[in-house]
């Protein structure tokens, strides 16, 4: 049986901003209360853009503000984290379909250098406990089953065993598949520069 449209769009903003949030907090420390650095003035000092997926920049995607009341009702949430758990700085982002509705950054990435909305982050796997949310939301709504084979949704994917591996295995972590931070190759490079750039 289909999840109700209402219902849908209610989890989905919800748990847009749960994504959002769970992923922002880059580290803690005291905020920067004026949100220097800054793009644009939402409430506290957070700045709005538009949002990619783990930057607040995508493709196509321009820096102008979002406003609305679902905007501030986002940007309260922020700045209420912020205030609570003594975020250093927050990349936020949460859409509706293809409707971005809030997104943007606020305090600093490091000492005097701010946060901004092209900035990218490794999630690593807090990813998992929304993923699997929406995945499941997926397979009861009958989208998707999680007995799929990764390669009925990603048939151009070039991995090994994609018609073996399913989507309950991706979102159990029992693919096999490896984590490229544990390459040596990739470690390498990272401590030699732990601020060099990787293209996503």
């Amino acid at each position: 049986m289909r999840t109700p449209p209402t219902r849908t769009r209610s989890l989905g903003l919800g748990a847009s901003i749960v994504v959002a949030l769970s992923l922002a907090a880059c580290t803690t420390a005291t905020p920067d209360a004026t949100g220097t650095g800054s793009t644009g003035s939402l409430s506290s000092g957070t700045a709005l853009s538009t949002a990619g997926t783990s930057s607040a920049t995508g493709d196509g995607c321009t820096n102008q503000p979002v406003a609305g009341p679902d905007a501030d009702a986002v940007a309260t949430i922020v700045d209420d984290a912020v205030a609570a758990d003594g975020l250093q700085a927050v990349l936020y982002r949460v859409t509706r379909g293809d409707e971005v509705i809030a997104a943007g950054s606020v305090g600093e990435s490091l000492p005097d250098e701010p946060a901004a909305a092209a900035m990218h982050f490794r999630g690593g796997n807090v990813a998992f406990a929304y993923l699997g949310t929406l995945l499941l939301l997926m397979a009861e709504s009958g989208e998707v089953s999680l007995d799929d084979p990764i390669s009925r949704w990603l048939p151009d994917l070039d991995v090994p065993d994609a018609d073996a591996v399913t989507l309950e295995m991706l979102t159990n972590n029992t693919s096999g598949y490896p984590d490229y931070v544990r390459s040596e190759a990739f470690q390498t490079t990272y401590l030699d520069n732990p601020f060099v750039g990787f293209t996503p």
